[in-house]
């Protein structure tokens, strides 16, 4: 039935369906409840899919331009790509009846009433309300809108310029245009604001996505001029308009700035204790949320990369250099691609990458201590700067230059929780979520890890030489923190200021305010897993003063 519908011209055919229950009661004697279905309209498909995989057949030839599929972006699946590019290299042939039972069973990621009545109010006023106010109290008012950016703008330019790639010499009539108007401009956003009105005459095909889209859109602009004002107003900006001076060389004379390494887990405080050393005119800190920018660890690992004498990379060598104005390898950067290396020779005993990294540290020092001054509009001696740092514990320090060590110290229980609810509330599978096959797996990881930190931290406390930053300290005193450290680096801080950023904050905390995040573990954690922490973590938490 589906192959004698494919008409002339039509790449892809699919039909109607009834919605059952495993029982086999049914649901829905068709899938178009509450919206309208589209297999003419190809922007209308792009935004939102209509084509079901169970239900369509395609020609053999589409799957040259399908396959492999391209990197999968949020909550898009494999029958709205290989539907895009059927439609975007010809037409689509729908067969309005409906020619099989979809069992729509209990755990379906997107049950039928569910994907269909999207945008529509399924829920009463007041749950809407009440939610909304929820998550304006925990995000943010913008968060919403972000994601709309995101989540929604970004991904379907992301699809469309994939189809640009893959069909773009078997592009249909009319299908570049449509490709080329979702850029962000002006006029892209008049047509979505004119397109949206097509629901007050029934068109419900896209879910009322132009719409969104446009929120979004308008998100990002107020974003950019509120975080201009910001930058303008703010005593350290983030960035200046202003013309940047050329350095001048470096000298030998020129002290170079020791390093601060801040020891962190994950959901421990760090961004924090960045702002609170960001205070500080004699401290250089890259002012940038979330503070994950490593000069030192970038430039020790290249001063210890150009030393090296082989390169297990694959498809690094020689060819890989490419010339001095093209990269062949642009994710890729590996040590002198060839030995011996008569002109890079040094003497037995030769510090070689250390002096290489005297040389680099040197200049970026110089450099980064006049941005600070100039932030500040501070003519104090710059004496650090301070980054963020991972698994401390498996280096030796001893092989570093000489730096400051502070280590934050949170209890893992309050950490797991945080970790997940921060990526429940951003929809997202960060911090280690996106790299483990399951929950467990991930759990596992991190039972494994933290029992290797807090041991070496229990060390550290014993030897009394290293600050060890407890996250409770840093919520309910950080003027206190502050002080403790002024004292260990004999600079000044600003805790008040550290603390005021509220929107650090709704970016950042996961629980209701930074009070609610101590011991939730204790009203958050499923018991079994509070019992494996305690069970499994047992004497290293006691060896750091945590209770089991």
């Amino acid at each position: 039935m589906l192959i004698d519908s494919l008409a002339p011209g039509a790449r892809l055919v699919y039909s109607d369906m009834r919605i059952v229950t495993e029982a086999g009661d049914l649901v829905s004697d068709t899938y178009w409840t509450f919206r309208r279905n589209n297999h003419t309209n190809f922007a209308s498909l792009l935004l939102a899919n209509t084509v079901t995989g169970a239900s369509s057949l395609f020609e053999r030839s589409l799957l040259d331009r399908v396959l492999p599929f391209p990197p999968r972006q949020g909550n898009v699946y494999h029958d709205h790509w290989i539907a895009q590019v059927a439609m975007a290299m010809g037409d689509v042939s729908y067969v309005d009846r409906p020619l099989y039972d979809y069992v729509q069973h209990g755990e379906a990621a997107l049950g039928h009433l569910r994907a269909n009545a999207f945008g529509r109010f399924s829920e009463p006023v007041h749950r809407r309300v009440r939610a909304r106010i929820e998550q304006i109290r925990r995000l943010g008012l913008h968060f919403g809108w972000r994601r709309l950016y995101f989540d929604l703008y970004c991904r379907i330019v992301i699809a469309a310029r994939a189809l640009e790639m893959r069909c773009g010499d078997a592009l249909a009539p009319g299908r570049a245009r449509v490709l080329n108007r979702l850029e962000d401009n002006v006029r892209f956003m008049l047509w979505l604001a004119v397109r949206s009105t097509r629901r007050w005459f029934g068109a419900m095909e896209t879910l009322g996505r132009e719409r969104a889209m446009l929120v979004g859109l308008l998100w990002r602009r107020v974003f950019v001029a509120h975080k201009r004002f910001r930058n303008l107003v703010r005593r350290r900006p983030v960035a200046r308009s202003a013309q940047v001076t050329p350095a001048a060389p470096a000298t030998n004379a020129q002290e170079s700035l020791a390093p601060i390494l801040v020891d962190y887990f994950t959901r421990d405080g760090s961004t924090l204790m960045m702002r609170l050393l960001a205070s500080s005119p004699q401290i250089a800190v890259e002012d940038v949320y979330p503070y994950e920018r490593k000069y030192f660890a970038y430039i020790w690992r290249w001063s210890n990369l150009i030393v090296r004498q082989d390169w297990p990379e694959d498809g690094w060598g020689a060819s890989s250099l490419g010339t001095l104005d093209q990269f062949r390898k642009t994710a890729m950067v590996g040590p002198p691609p060839w030995t011996p290396r008569p002109l890079l020779e040094s003497a037995p005993g030769e510090a070689e990458a250390e002096r290489w990294f005297e040389a680099v540290w040197g200049e970026f020092s110089r450099r980064a201590a006049a941005r600070t001054r100039e932030d500040h509009g501070s003519q104090a001696p710059v004496l650090y700067y301070a980054e963020k740092h991972m698994n401390t514990w498996l280096v030796a320090l001893e092989h570093l230059p000489p730096l400051k060590l502070i280590v934050l110290l949170r209890d893992p229980r309050d950490t797991w929780v945080s970790i997940n609810s921060f990526n429940e509330l951003r929809g997202t599978g960060g911090l280690g979520r996106d790299r483990a096959g399951s929950y467990e797996e991930h759990l596992e990881h991190v039972l494994r890890r933290q029992r290797e930190r807090l041991a070496w931290i229990a060390g550290l406390l014993d030897a009394g030489e290293v600050p060890v930053i407890r996250y409770e300290d840093m919520i309910e005193d950080l003027p206190g923190v502050a002080r403790r450290l002024e004292q260990w680096l004999g600079v000044e801080l600003d805790p008040a200021g550290a603390a005021s950023d509220r929107q650090m904050r709704f970016q950042h905390v996961s629980a209701a305010n930074p009070q609610a995040s101590l011991g939730r573990w204790k009203t958050e954690l499923e018991p079994r897993v509070a019992e494996r922490f305690a069970r499994e973590l047992g004497p290293e938490l006691r060896a750091v003063g945590l209770e089991v």
